[in-house]
């Protein structure tokens, strides 16, 4: 049960740190009031949305490892798989602005940090 808490924690922990970025990201480049029409994202954006979920995966692997009783990688690979849906999922949406191909990039982003992650940690200890 703690393992599963882990994965939802880090994922909770993840999703909070992109958005509460995604959401500066949008006021620094789109401007305040939020009033702008809106449009596809501009390559800048896409940028900084790659670099924020690098970010968000790193600090929600290390919630998971921190939580998570079973092996650092047993945990990361869930948290991977779980962080992978969810960018298919939410940027795959017909209505979306963004490119076809963002969310499987976001995807793969996600995947690669948390392999980077499980790489890195496992080394250590």
């Amino acid at each position: 049960m703690r393992n599963l808490l882990a994965v939802g924690l880090g994922g909770l922990a993840a999703i909070v740190v992109y958005w509460a970025g995604a959401v500066v990201t949008l006021l620094l480049l789109r401007g305040i009031p939020l009033g702008s029409a809106g449009g596809p994202p501009t390559p800048a954006e896409i940028a900084l949305h790659l670099g924020l979920a690098v970010v968000a995966t790193f600090i929600g692997a290390l919630v998971t490892t921190k939580v998570a009783t079973v092996a650092p990688r047993v945990a990361l690979g869930a948290f991977g798989v779980l962080l992978a849906i969810g960018a298919l999922v939410g940027f795959g949406k017909s209505s979306s602005q963004w490119p076809r191909w963002f969310g499987i990039t976001v995807a793969g982003v996600c995947v690669s940090t948390v392999t980077a992650c499980a790489i890195l940690w496992t080394r250590r200890s």
